[in-house]
């Protein structure tokens, strides 16, 4: 069986390479940037393996539409073979049991945390994952550590134990060294040579070819000749924004919203592109004193410093499951003119906003407009969690761990509180560029998937990424997409003579 894997990213390269690596299947990976081979082979641009810093290259430059606000924001992307895990912060988070069981009661018992213990174990080891220890954090961030347990939190024993509730934790990581070990590295680099796995990059994938109602390849253009691809299985691993896009662009979706966007609806799927998730952040900027430069400065002189290390989890008062709130602490040096940086994260991990991903007609044919409508809920509860975490970094930082370092809150100042304070997160949130849900499993009528992954209503199609979501993981989502594509492609035989309810 051919198996056509679109999209290098995590999903992707792992869902691939682990499938490739059993040998029962010819395994074609693709991906629309480029591939700079294996690790071994000295090509990787320096930015994407230098884990200090989040690099800003290989961007595929989409950009949120706030509707509510008014107002746009980029949505920072990889196009580059290990996709975000070649650009992240390398934070390495499960989440948490509620999250697993969750899907597993409401969609379908193969996710049930306790069956993902051994993918999540087998990621984790193939990524090289491992925790931060004291002498990798900054004085900015053991400082950021004294400060969550002076305000009354507990030390975490192990963030990715299931069954931990809130804590500080020193954050687990997928590193070697100070390299960032990025699913390419982890799971394409072991199958690269052999003769059931090929890899196309460049090519930039239009749609999903069927015959009937089977997906029997795909099309798309690759240095800007066209290209076509047969296969029996087609696997979409686009990411949440890319695989309900290609679905959309072959004609599965909404048939009236189709083709008001200029697209001929093949098959009426209406949850795709629906459903869309992140969680939803609000930063808080602050000053330095000299104490903390000249700490940073010794520090940089004998090893190398790191943006993030340290992640709280919280429970706020309005969360449904064990944990809903991270905050982080990103900041060092910054490039010149900015100098340095410092910044407090609040992390909303279980909204209950929903957005979606809209076809719209275009000029040059159909474009898709991405709105993730944050703080839309009808009760207000997701704005009233990221302020309750607001108020919590302020505690931190007013502890005798922190007030040694920081001069003041530059944005958006201390002195902006209560519903002005509610205005100012409107106003100026981002996401924590975890985004999905858009092809949600399910069994209703908006689910895209079975609780397996196959698109409903067709054969030889799957989708292997985080717009599987149903609801999005209480915590960062690169680990938990790299076990759910593993734990896929390791059924997949199973999955293919499994009958579909």
């Amino acid at each position: 069986m051919r198996v056509i894997v679109v999209g290098g990213g995590t999903g992707g390269a792992t869902f691939a390479g682990t499938l490739a690596g059993s040998g029962r299947h010819d395994v074609v990976l693709v991906e629309a940037g480029a591939d700079f081979g294996p690790f071994a082979g000295h090509n990787w641009p320096f930015e994407l393996l230098d884990s200090r810093h989040i690099p800003d290259t290989c961007d595929w430059g989409l950009f949120n539409e706030d509707v509510a606000g008014g107002r746009t924001y980029a949505l920072p992307r990889a196009k580059v073979m290990g996709g975000c895990s070649s650009h992240n912060g390398c934070s390495s988070v499960r989440g948490t049991r509620w999250d697993f069981d969750r899907w597993a009661s409401e969609v379908d018992a193969f996710w049930r945390a306790d069956s993902l213990i051994e993918d999540f174990a087998a990621v984790e080891a193939a990524l090289n994952v491992h925790g931060y220890g004291p002498d990798d954090t900054t004085p900015f961030q053991q400082a950021f550590f004294q400060a969550a347990l002076q305000a009354g939190l507990p030390a975490s024993r192990d963030m990715n134990d299931l069954d931990e509730g809130p804590g500080a934790s020193l954050c687990p990581v997928n590193k070697r060294g100070g390299i960032r070990w990025n699913a390419a590295f982890a799971f394409v680099d072991p199958v690269r040579g052999r003769d059931n796995f090929s890899i196309v990059d460049h090519l930039e994938v239009d749609a999903v070819v069927f015959d009937g109602d089977r997906a029997c390849g795909i099309s798309g253009r690759r240095l800007g000749k066209p290209v076509e691809i047969a296969g029996d299985v087609v696997v979409l691993a686009a990411g949440a924004y890319g695989t309900p896009e290609l679905l959309m662009r072959s004609g599965v979706g909404a048939g009236a919203r189709l083709a008001a966007a200029g697209i001929r609806p093949r098959h009426e799927l209406p949850g795709v592109g629906e459903n869309l998730q992140d969680h939803p952040s609000a930063v808080l900027l602050y000053r330095a004193t000299e104490r903390l430069i000249d700490a940073m400065v010794a520090y940089e002189k004998q090893r190398m410093a790191f943006d993030e290390a340290v992640i709280v989890k919280l429970q706020s008062p309005f969360a449904d499951g064990p944990l809903d709130i991270h905050v982080f602490a990103n900041g060092g040096r910054r490039p010149q003119p900015a100098g340095w940086g410092w910044e407090i994260w609040c992390g909303l991990l279980s909204p209950r906003s929903r957005g979606r991903i809209l076809p719209s007609a275009g000029e040059g044919g159909p474009t898709f407009r991405i709105q993730h409508n944050h703080f839309t809920d009808p009760e207000g509860n997701d704005l009233r969690a990221v302020l309750w975490s607001i108020d919590r970094a302020r505690a931190f930082m007013a502890t005798d761990a922190m007030k040694p370092y920081f001069e003041r809150e530059t944005e958006p100042g201390a002195d902006r509180t209560g519903e002005a304070l509610g205005d100012w997160a409107r106003a100026h949130h981002t996401n924590y560029f975890h985004p999905a849900g858009t092809c949600a499993m399910g069994r209703g009528a908006a689910a895209v998937t079975d609780g397996l992954g196959r698109v409903h209503g067709l054969k030889g199609l799957m989708v292997a990424d985080a717009a599987l979501m149903p609801w999005i993981t209480s915590g960062n989502t690169n680990i938990p997409v790299a076990a759910m594509a593993h734990r896929l492609a390791r059924h997949f035989d199973l999955i293919q003579q499994h009958p579909r309810g």
